[in-house]
């Protein structure tokens, strides 16, 4: 039997009837699911999703078959979308609800489960969606920052605004970063190298909890999968002489707070075990890893190095001058602490540089421009091998051979900066009113050195210091 539902629709001005939108199940835009939702409706059967006043499509008081036809007409007659941008930057839209509004918990607190993730495309199509998130904040200094950067794990994988299918992915905040580009940059310098992967990432805005909390990159987490950190992922009982060789995931930061870690015996470098993972790492694996990065260390730094270049059987040049050209275009301090360095060792390979990650932080500065930062020798910095391997002539020809080969792609970052900047402007002044300034929090304006530039004016920054730290960097190599 047919149901019919008098609406209340008149409209106080003309007492008129309106009708109904058609998003019957509230996904935001009109598709066949909705003329689904009608008919199981009309036969009796009410979707646990309904919105009976959208389903008056006709808005004649009623919701039957002749709703089914006007909403057909207007799905044919591409009248699907009823997307409105929450912000109007026309960037994606990530919305996410934590159960009954809960506060995001701290990466030590673990993962707050249950959360809702919905991502929307700018013509307001869904791209993702998942109803049960796990979501945690992330970061070491960002986490003590005012705007929180979020780890997020999908209940499954999925392909998130055309990257690549992964469960694992970061919303990064970037507050520091008064163009928001300092990574997404970063990263297009790295494409222009022969580094194995990349992150790729997405700007978005973000809404939490039904509150715009600004813009957000988007991006994947550097984690061990064939699309990702290509390497062999290790089990628990891969202890044999050629299974225990590898695939390992390591990060050197001075942080120092994961669970397996070692100080390497000559540099006393902080390694930490990224892969295999806490659950994962057997004692004979991590003896097998330390005493590897000991024995190239050792070979490295040997009275005798040069005349038997032992340390190159065990580390993969090519990856490290790559790594170097990355760290010096983008002017990166943390390279020499060092923090977010991270490093494989596949199963019966060499150590290899990469990926990158982390440019946020005293990247992109005038000061670094007419020097190189990775190989200083600064007092109370460790920084990595690099001031050791520039006194090895064979390394630096593969940096001469390696750059006439990439400068050409990076010849085209400045015009990448623009067209990015052109696309996350409204955005950016947006963002930048939601949020207080480095000095209101109690941190210098020095620390990028454009905190007090305009949007427009941190971009031209940007453009030249790289620009001359692109000219400075050509002439260096080339008299090398």
């Amino acid at each position: 039997m047919k149901k019919t539902l008098i609406l209340s629709l008149l409209l106080a001005a003309t007492l008129r009837l309106t009708a109904g939108t058609g998003d019957v199940d509230g996904d935001r835009q009109r598709t066949m699911a909705d003329v689904e939702s009608i008919a199981k409706y009309i036969m009796g059967e009410i979707p646990e999703t309904f919105d009976l006043e959208a389903a008056d499509v006709n808005g004649d008081t009623k919701v039957d078959a002749a709703d089914i036809v006007v909403l057909l007409n207007k799905i044919i007659n591409n009248e699907i979308a009823l997307w409105q941008h929450p912000v109007g930057t026309g960037l994606p839209v990530v919305f996410i609800s934590t159960p009954n509004g809960k506060a995001i918990p701290a990466k030590s607190e673990g993962w707050l489960e249950n959360a809702t993730i919905e991502i929307y495309r700018p013509d307001g199509t869904v791209d993702c969606s998942d109803a049960a998130l796990s979501i945690r904040q992330r970061g070491n200094l960002t986490a003590t920052l005012p705007k929180k950067p979020y780890a997020l794990k999908l209940s499954k994988g999925a392909e998130v605004l055309g990257m690549n299918k992964h469960k694992r992915w970061c919303l990064l905040a970037n507050w520091i970063d008064r163009t928001l580009l300092r990574n997404d940059v970063a990263f297009q310098i790295a494409r222009q190298t022969a580094l194995a992967w990349t992150p790729s990432g997405k700007f978005v805005e973000v809404m939490l909890n039904g509150k715009h909390v600004g813009n957000y990159y988007l991006c994947e987490q550097v984690k061990v999968n064939k699309k990702r950190v290509n390497i062999t992922e290790m089990k628990k009982e891969d202890v044999t002489d050629e299974t225990i060789t590898g695939g390992y995931l390591l990060e050197v930061d001075v942080s120092y707070d994961e669970t397996n870690k070692f100080k390497s015996a000559t540099k006393k470098l902080p390694y930490m075990i990224q892969s295999p993972e806490e659950d994962v790492l057997q004692p004979a694996q991590l003896t097998y890893i330390t005493n590897y990065i000991n024995k190239m260390e050792q070979l490295l730094y040997a009275d005798n190095w040069l005349s038997k270049r032992g340390y190159a059987d065990m580390m993969d040049i090519g990856t490290f001058v790559d790594y170097w050209f990355v760290q010096e275009l983008a002017m990166n301090s943390e390279i020499r602490y060092p923090k977010s360095v991270f490093l494989t060792k596949d199963r019966g390979g060499k150590l290899k540089a990469g990926p990158v990650w982390d440019f946020d932080y005293e990247t992109f500065y005038k000061s670094k421009i007419n020097k190189f930062n990775a190989t200083n020798n600064d007092k109370n910095m460790e920084h990595l091998y690099f001031e050791r391997l520039f006194q090895d002539r064979k390394f630096v020809e593969e940096v001469k051979s390696r750059w006439s080969v990439y400068k050409a792609g990076f010849d085209q970052i400045p015009a990448y900066i623009r067209e990015m900047a052109a696309y996350i402007k409204a955005s950016n002044e947006i963002d930048i009113k939601m949020w207080p300034k480095l000095s209101d929090y109690g941190i210098p304006a020095t620390v990028n050195a454009d905190q007090n530039m305009t949007f427009d004016e941190a971009i031209e920054n940007m453009i030249s210091l790289y620009t001359s730290k692109l000219a400075w960097m050509d002439q260096q190599i080339k008299g090398m």
